[in-house]
C-alpha cells in the first residue's frame, strides 16, 4: 500500500554526480575486469580472483547507483510520509523544513497541515541538488495544490530569520551537512 498520493511535482536528484560516478566507475571496473582475462604469464588462480573481484566491485557500484536513483525519486518520499504522519498531529499551525530545496518534505508536509502553513527555508544551491530554486519549489507547490499553505524564504539556516518558539514543529532532510566547519 503506497502510504502517500504519487507526487506531481518534479523533484529532481539529490547530488545528481553520485549515481553517474558510481556508473562510470562501475564501468571501469568492468572494463579491467575484462582485460584482467587476458593477462599473460599471470597465476591461473590469481588472474580469476582479479577478475572475479573486479567484477564484483563495477556490479555492487551498479547496484549502488541503481539504489540511489530509487531513494532520490521514490524511497525518501515513503520514508517521510510515515514520519510526517507520526509528527503531523504535533503541527497544528506552523511547520518549518529547513533546507527545503524543490519542496519534496516541505509539499509533503503542507498537505497535511490544511489550517497552518509550512515554512521553507533554503539558499536555493544546485551543487548538491539537481534545478533547486524558489520558482521550482513554487511550481511543486502548485502541482501538489498547496500553494496556499506555503511560505518560502530565501536564507542560511545557520541566522534563521524567525522569533523563537514560531513552530509547532521543525524538520531538515539532506541540508545540514551542507554547512561547512565545524
Amino acid at each position: 500500500v503506497n502510504p502517500s498520493p504519487p507526487r506531481r511535482g518534479n523533484y529532481g536528484f539529490d547530488a545528481p554526480y553520485a549515481p553517474l560516478l558510481m556508473l562510470l566507475g562501475g564501468a571501469c571496473l568492468f572494463a579491467l575486469s575484462w582485460s584482467n582475462l587476458r593477462l599473460e604469464g599471470a597465476p591461473p588462480t590469481a588472474q580469476r580472483v582479479s577478475v572475479v573481484a573486479t567484477a564484483l566491485g563495477g556490479l555492487w557500484l551498479f547496484l549502488n547507483a541503481g539504489l540511489f536513483v530509487y531513494a532520490t525519486r521514490v524511497g525518501k518520499f515513503a520514508a517521510w510520509s510515515k514520519l510526517l504522519d507520526r509528527i503531523g498531529r504535533e503541527a497544528r499551525e506552523r511547520l518549518l523544513d529547513i533546507g527545503c530545496g524543490r519542496g519534496a518534505v516541505l509539499l509533503m508536509a503542507a498537505q497535511r497541515l490544511p489550517r497552518g502553513k509550512a515554512v521553507g527555508l533554503d539558499v536555493w544551491s544546485t551543487r548538491d541538488q539537481s534545478g533547486n530554486a524558489e520558482q521550482v519549489t513554487r511550481n511543486n507547490a502548485a502541482l501538489e495544490g498547496v500553494t496556499d499553505r506555503i511560505e518560502l524564504h530565501t536564507a542560511d539556516m545557520r541566522q534563521l530569520p524567525f522569533a523563537d518558539g514560531s513552530f509547532d514543529v521543525i524538520l531538515s532532510s539532506l541540508a545540514i551537512h551542507n554547512v561547512p566547519g565545524a
